[in-house]
């Protein structure tokens, strides 16, 4: 159904840019992710700066997905190429950078950078708190708590004092 509705949106005269991201998504939904890569690096390539950061988060899904551990490595390395210098000047880009550090953190989580992933989930929230998104800043915590449990690690004393000071700022 989904793929009916993109043909019909890419034929029509108010498409844009955002066809070749929405086909990109499309193939990643369905697991097809050679294409969805594939696609992405084409956003990437021709998007503005600006407008980098969510095709990475949804670039970063699909390593994450397709268990690309090396490329996961090299995209966050050059970060500095997609993140926007102005994130704060706009409630979208602020959503746009919490919903990055969200994946990254995740990302990290999943290759074994705990302490580089639990400082990535700490930067999203702090972007969903600057949104009023108290719930998604909890989803991060959580994520975080999860991975702990999952692998029976166990969270240091300084994980636990910056989860306090989360919660009694909240």
């Amino acid at each position: 159904m989904a793929d009916y509705y993109l043909k019909k949106y890419e034929q029509s005269e108010y498409a844009d840019f955002r066809k070749k991201h929405l086909r990109a998504l499309l193939h990643a939904k369905k697991g097809e992710f050679d294409q969805a890569i594939t696609l992405y690096h084409e956003c990437l390539h021709e998007a503005k700066p600006d407008g980098r950061i969510s095709i990475v988060s949804d670039l970063l899904e699909a390593y994450l997905e397709s268990g690309e551990d090396d490329l996961i490595r090299e995209l966050i390395v050059c970060e500095d190429q997609f993140l926007p210098a102005d994130i704060l000047v706009h409630p979208y880009r602020i959503k746009q950078a919490a919903r990055y550090y969200k994946r990254k953190g995740v990302c990290q989580l999943s290759i074994g950078q705990m302490e580089k992933g639990f400082h990535s989930l700490l930067e999203s929230m702090g972007y969903y708190r600057k949104l009023g998104a108290s719930d998604k800043a909890f989803e991060c915590m959580g994520l975080f708590l999860k991975y702990h449990r999952l692998h029976e690690k166990s969270i240091s004393f300084e994980q636990m004092e910056t989860i306090e000071k989360l919660c009694h700022n909240s």
